[in-house]
């Protein structure tokens, strides 16, 4: 929900005094990147962090767009007392972002991205009713009903909060291989940096075989507790290894959506692939973009066959000797809620 970006600066304290007052400790001062004249990302600088070298000092300045105030912060108990009535996922955002608006972070604006009527209509259905606890952060409480809407809470360029949902179609932007993988390896101007190679891991253990949705009791057997209300699998785990999710009473009509997306949460995690490219655009002349369609074959991945991904996250480097970037790929079903084909099924065989 609040993507970061950090940028190291040489520094001499007193030759710039306009920067020192800027890059001192807990100022939190605007900060924007762009690639050309695009913006990438925008937010506050939260971690000034000063290196001693040798041959003089730099600060790597750390940012986060302006939704990191709602991963970090607990909801104000005054807002709505806590609770929402026929209120829609957008209604509920405007509440807890309202918390945050006139101070440093700025945060002011919510963006419906629904790609289509038909998730409008998804995202525009109101809840019965819905509390947040005392300790919960924003981001966990909008998430937890984005889970019911089918629907993503993240952060766009300007670091705003935004409501969107899994792109469903589009035209790949790219095909990438393993002659992708070599050239990044094997570029010269990464100096020493193509020594340290690369890699990327699959986390089995971020898979359950079962993933079960109960009331607020969380036991069917406890008084006033309710059934199991949904279930997704995971065919690909082991049925044993469960996971047990409890949703308040006003939450039961989303039940099956929430299964479905927990599922996907943890699918996300464990099936998304590095792919590291060379530059920071694609080959139809605009930047990687997240909710971009590529189309990917490379062995070396596991991927036997020309496979079709979606962009989850881009991190871009940019040094004085070269511009690289690596793509984070999922199967495009993570973000719908529907079960995603394996990337490596029938592997080896």
């Amino acid at each position: 929900m609040a993507d970061r970006f950090a940028v190291e600066i040489a520094w001499m304290p007193g030759r710039d005094k306009a920067l020192d007052e800027r890059v001192a400790p807990n100022t939190y001062c605007k900060a924007s990147i762009y690639i050309g004249t695009r913006p990438v990302n925008t937010g506050c600088l939260y971690t000034p962090r000063t290196k001693f070298r040798p041959d003089g000092l730099t600060k790597t300045l750390e940012c986060a767009s302006f939704t990191a105030d709602i991963v970090d912060s607990h909801i104000d108990p005054a807002i709505h007392k806590g609770e929402w009535q026929l209120s829609t996922l957008y209604d509920i955002s405007r509440d807890i972002c309202s918390q945050h608006e006139g101070l440093k972070s700025g945060i002011g604006q919510i963006f419906y991205r629904p790609e289509n009527a038909a998730n409008l209509r998804k995202l525009n259905e109101r809840f019965d009713v819905v509390q947040h606890e005392l300790t919960q952060t924003g981001a966990d409480f909008l998430t937890r009903l984005a889970f019911q809407r089918g629907a993503l809470i993240t952060n766009d360029r300007y670091g705003q909060l935004l409501i969107t949902m899994g792109a469903r179609t589009g035209a790949p932007v790219a095909t990438l291989g393993e002659e992708d993988i070599r050239a990044y390896l094997q570029n010269p101007s990464r100096g020493s940096a193509a020594s340290e190679g690369w890699e990327a891991e699959w986390d089995g253990r971020e898979r359950f075989g079962t993933y079960a949705v109960y009331g607020q009791s969380g036991s069917p057997e406890a008084d006033g507790g309710e059934t199991i209300q949904s279930v997704a699998t995971d065919k690909n785990a082991s049925a044993g290894r469960r996971n047990n999710i409890i949703v308040t009473d006003s939450d039961a009509g989303g039940a099956s959506l929430t299964a479905a997306w927990h599922r996907n949460q943890k699918l996300v995690k464990a099936m998304t692939i590095p792919f590291p490219v060379i530059g920071f655009y694609a080959p139809g002349g605009d930047l990687w973009n997240p909710n971009d369609f590529i189309t990917a074959l490379a062995p070396s991945l596991d991927i036997l066959t020309s496979t079709r991904f979606l962009v989850r996250q881009i991190d871009y480097e940019h040094t004085a000797a070269s511009q690289t970037g690596t793509l984070y790929l999922v199967p495009p079903e993570v973000y719908t809620g529907d079960v995603p084909k394996e990337p490596w099924s029938g592997r080896w065989k």
